[in-house]
């Protein structure tokens, strides 16, 4: 190892340390080449204690098998794999999402000489994304039982889009609609159309965070 590739090593273990994750590198034997701190506090170990150790040494047999399953699937498919496992705690119940990306150490040739195994905990996002889609499911539904309709509009892209209780108040089908701003100003009156246009550039031109803006329209099918 060169003088470049010690500092390389030193840089890549000062940055790791710093994330909220969990890391660990294997030979392609599966002993361990290096762990960051957070791997080291979640195990209670020393590094210079599991260096050159295999993972059948520190996990449980049917741990440390599935650990050695997925390497060798990095390894025979040369890329890296993702996904997300859900942990139970059989105390609490309390349930964690792991995300857990692995991926294969390739030498300056091009070989694979190792597999590195990162650990993210992304409960509090899944339960985020959760609460989000049970919250909208509501507003959803309490709007649907009010016989109102929604719609977003992306100013950058000119994207609109109108929830199916909107196209039932204007009286058309989603294939009538053209998902952009002209396709919208098409369903206003002509009588209507100068005032409607002219509200929705005055708060645009004023809009600060948490405005809305009101207004009334005819409309023609």
């Amino acid at each position: 190892m060169n003088e470049q590739d010690i500092k390389n090593g030193l840089l890549f273990e000062s940055i790791v340390d710093l994330l909220p994750v969990i890391l660990y590198r294997t030979d392609l034997d599966s002993r361990i080449t290096y762990a960051n701190d957070n791997f080291l506090n979640e195990f209670d170990v020393r590094l210079e204690d599991i260096l050159n150790k295999s993972i059948h040494d520190l996990f449980p047999e049917d741990i440390a098998n599935k650990y050695k399953q997925e390497d060798q699937q990095v390894i025979e498919e040369k890329r890296s794999l993702s996904w997300v496992e859900e942990e139970v705690n059989c105390d609490t119940g309390e349930t964690r999402y792991i995300e857990v990306l692995k991926s294969p150490i390739k030498s300056h040739e091009g070989e694979i000489i190792g597999i590195q195994g990162l650990y993210r905990d992304i409960t509090e996002k899944i339960i985020a994304e959760q609460q989000m889609r049970e919250s909208n499911q509501r507003f959803r539904l309490a709007f649907e039982a009010a016989s109102m309709g929604t719609w977003e509009c992306d100013i950058i892209t000119d994207k609109v889009t109108w929830s199916p209780e909107t196209l039932k108040i204007f009286g058309i089908k989603a294939r009538e609609f053209t998902n952009d701003f002209a396709g919208y100003s098409r369903f206003i009156a002509p009588g209507s159309r100068d005032y409607v246009l002219n509200k929705v550039k005055e708060f645009l031109d004023n809009a600060e965070e948490n405005t809305f803006i009101d207004y009334e329209h005819e409309s023609v099918r």
